[in-house]
């Protein structure tokens, strides 16, 4: 695969974590949106979102490693992929579940 091809792939594990971000943010502003389905886009996207950001980690670990890519791609993955962790964490930490994570 190319270095853009792995980026797109990269920035598509990335989606789940932006969903958990809006359906966090429209969970702790109820007036907004009913929270009845809400909850349920949250966790999902949630738990599929520290998947995506475990799956691009591992991409641009695995891409580094085998150095058939351009240098500024790993780099673009590498942001890509720590943009995804902090919108998990702090999409875990607007909306705090009863449940926890």
């Amino acid at each position: 695969m190319s270095g853009s091809q792995n980026l797109a792939l990269t920035l598509l594990f990335m989606a789940p974590s932006m969903m958990c971000l809006f359906a966090s943010y429209a969970l702790v502003h109820e007036w907004l949106y009913s929270a009845s389905a809400l909850w349920l886009v949250y966790e999902t996207s949630l738990y599929l979102g520290i998947l995506g950001a475990v799956l691009a980690g591992s991409l641009t670990v695995a891409q580094v490693a085998h150095r058939h890519i351009s240098v500024a791609f790993v780099w673009l993955m590498g942001i890509v992929t720590a943009a995804t962790v902090w919108i998990v964490w702090y999409a875990a930490h607007i909306y705090r579940s009863p449940w926890g994570i």
